[in-house]
């Protein structure tokens, strides 16, 4: 993987777990790695998308390490990054 490429939600496997994508901190204006921690298709239903939890790092901020979840359509792009 180059150090940053983007891809579709749809486009993600489950070789994406433990991948990094960048994530903006609107409160604080970081950019930061968050580490996929699962992903799950969800075809049927009122929201068919791509589900996926991250793992987000303790930030300069002082915001501290924690989960987070994510439900998006098929086309949400990312960008999936190195950690620094």
């Amino acid at each position: 993987m180059s150090p940053n490429t983007r891809i579709k939600a749809g486009d993600l496997t489950q070789e994406h777990v433990g991948k990094f994508v960048s994530i903006h901190d609107p409160e604080s204006g970081y950019v930061y790695p968050a580490k996929v921690v699962r992903i799950e298709r969800r075809e049927d239903g009122d929201s068919p998308g791509v589900s996926i939890w991250l793992e987000h790092p303790t930030l300069p901020s002082g915001r501290r390490t924690r989960g987070g979840l994510a439900h998006v359509r098929f086309d949400q792009e990312f960008e999936l990054v190195d950690p620094i």
